[in-house]
């Protein structure tokens, strides 16, 4: 049955679907950002420090622990930016889902109405139809 919610209830879901949608999105970023941020931390602890060698040696060790350690950084940070696009999407998706809802009760609120006001109808006719067929009955006899 539709009522004047019913356009803005299928607006309101289309809009919770999206938002469902785009949080596990970031969900998903957010695992991605961790991996990398473990896999980058893997790899320095795999990097080991030559034990002996030239001065260059240990330079090129050094400035690759450097470059992993910055790598480190800007995964750390893509974590935090994940993290925080996830705590977005989640305030937005209660925002959204409580906005839904609201809509949809009041459509179900009018649904009711009407389905009253129907059967308030049909009991008037029923009796009207009884009334005259007592009508009829009491004339015949």
């Amino acid at each position: 049955m539709k009522t004047k919610f019913t356009p803005l209830v299928k607006l309101k879901k289309d809009k919770l679907k999206e938002a469902e949608t785009a949080l596990a999105e970031a969900n998903v970023n957010l695992k991605k950002a961790q991996n990398e941020l473990q896999i980058a931390r893997d790899d320095l602890l795999k990097q080991e420090a030559p034990q002996s060698g030239s001065i260059s040696e240990f330079a090129v060790s050094n400035m690759l622990m450097s470059a992993q350690r910055e790598t480190i950084k800007a995964k750390q940070k893509w974590v935090e930016f994940a993290s925080q696009q996830v705590t977005q999407f989640k305030e937005n998706l209660k925002f959204t889902s409580l906005d839904y809802e609201k809509f949809n009760y009041l459509e179900s609120e009018q649904i009711k109405e009407r389905l009253k006001e129907i059967a308030i109808l049909e009991a008037k006719d029923l009796d009207e139809v009884a009334l005259m067929s007592f009508m009829k009955k009491k004339r015949a006899s």
